[in-house]
């Protein structure tokens, strides 16, 4: 917006129609930017509406009175008028994108707070996770490690008992365990 009214100011200031053309490029590419984000969204494009019928009003006017200035062929006596209603155009479009880019982002914040509370509460319900994991794994590892411990303890002692009693092949390991160290009992035993 700023480039448009600097070009039209400028095309006024050293008389240059090629100037004109210039502030013609800013105004087609500020409205197809403000098109581009319309198409995002159906209530962006409802938001911008009044911003591009009063931008259209502000450049149909400031366009013209610039390009009469140009060729000098300016009617005097309605200028002042017609650069009063210009220049209100221009304020209420400024005002109108001002408070457009406040909303904006003040939404672009607040979803940025809310993504930003997601992961954390992602991160936390991770680490309750890891640790009810953690908990769960050592629950279940305990009592296999203590029943392993328990029957390998018992089969350490029985081979110790049949090595100091002189090597008697007839003693017997007695188990109830039905896992490997059942089996390796079992065919000791066989």
């Amino acid at each position: 917006l700023e480039r448009v009214k600097e070009s039209l100011a400028s095309a006024v200031t050293t008389g240059d129609e090629e100037t004109l053309k210039i502030s013609d490029g800013f105004a087609e590419q500020l409205k197809k930017q403000l098109n581009q984000v319309g198409q995002l969204d159906a209530k962006l494009k409802q938001e911008l509406n009044p911003i591009l019928a009063s931008f259209d009003s502000y450049y149909s006017v400031a366009y013209k009175v610039s390009q009469e200035m140009v060729s000098n062929s300016a009617d005097m006596s309605t200028i002042a008028e017609r650069s009063q209603k210009m220049n209100a155009d221009y304020d209420a479009t400024t005002s109108q994108l001002s408070k457009f880019r406040d909303i904006q982002l003040q939404h672009f914040t607040a979803s940025i707070d809310d993504a930003n509370q997601q992961a954390s509460t992602l991160i936390t319900v991770g680490i309750i996770m890891g640790l009810i994991t953690t908990l769960v794994l050592f629950g279940t590892a305990i009592p296999v490690v203590s029943g392993i411990n328990s029957s390998l303890g018992h089969i350490i002692r029985s081979l110790k008992d049949l090595a100091e009693e002189d090597g008697d092949l007839t003693v017997r390991i007695q188990t109830k365990s039905k896992d490997e160290l059942g089996d390796l009992a079992y065919w000791f035993n066989s």
